[in-house]
């Protein structure tokens, strides 16, 4: 799952490089396949600056925290699992941003 965090970290710093956020600019989540968790951006990150701490991991199937996470997530956290849910038409990741 690290792993997968750290691609996302990526892909914050690269919608920030070619400007598709402003600011702090959204949120990332991505689960890995065939997991009941999923990483999702922390409270007021910022997608140019993403690091180990930038990221909580939630349970898709309650919406709970997983461990003792240094910050909370997103508020947007709630919007978050739905379109990654495991089924025929399931997605891996989730890119919102606000620009």
């Amino acid at each position: 799952m690290r792993e997968l965090r750290d691609q996302l970290a990526r892909v914050g710093q690269d919608v920030a490089r070619v400007a598709l956020v402003v600011g702090s600019g959204g949120n990332l989540s991505a689960r890995e396949p065939g997991s009941d968790e999923f990483w999702v951006t922390a409270a007021g990150t910022w997608l140019d600056e993403l690091v180990e701490d930038s990221f909580v991991r939630v349970r898709v199937s309650d919406g709970s925290i997983v461990g003792e996470p240094r910050n909370d997530p997103t508020t947007d956290s709630p919007c978050t699992p739905p379109p990654i849910r495991p089924g025929p038409t399931s997605t891996r990741s989730s890119t919102c941003t606000h620009s």
